[in-house]
């Protein structure tokens, strides 16, 4: 983060002693629409209980962290691997190979600055 906020001209002092952490990680859904339709519902739930005063949303809270987790160690798998045919892969590099030069470049460009 150093080197892209010195390329944008950013003071980079700000990320000297940062810790990023993952926030979103991606998940698999073993069934999408119903963990659509659970992640509509929880959105909300939510926005019902911000509208609560404090000492009645605090209890829901509490309650609805370890059942969101339970939901998403049952809603979720990990990602396995890819599998890819090598006739498509070689048509994907060839598609994108312009794309990946443009990126190789900015990185180039970053890395200098």
């Amino acid at each position: 983060m150093e080197q892209v906020s010195r390329w944008l001209n950013i003071d980079a002092s700000f990320y000297n002693n940062y810790d990023f952490k993952v926030l979103n990680k991606s998940v698999n859904a073993k069934n999408a629409g119903q963990f659509d339709k659970y992640r509509t519902f929880r959105r909300g739930i939510r926005k019902l209980v911000k509208a609560l005063p404090g000492f009645i949303s605090k209890p829901i809270k509490s309650v609805a962290k370890p059942m969101d987790s339970a939901v998403m160690q049952m809603a979720t798998s990990e990602w396995g691997d890819v599998n890819i045919e090598a006739a498509l892969l070689q048509k994907l590099n060839e598609y994108y190979k312009t794309d990946q030069e443009e990126l190789k470049n900015l990185n180039t460009k970053i890395t200098r600055v």
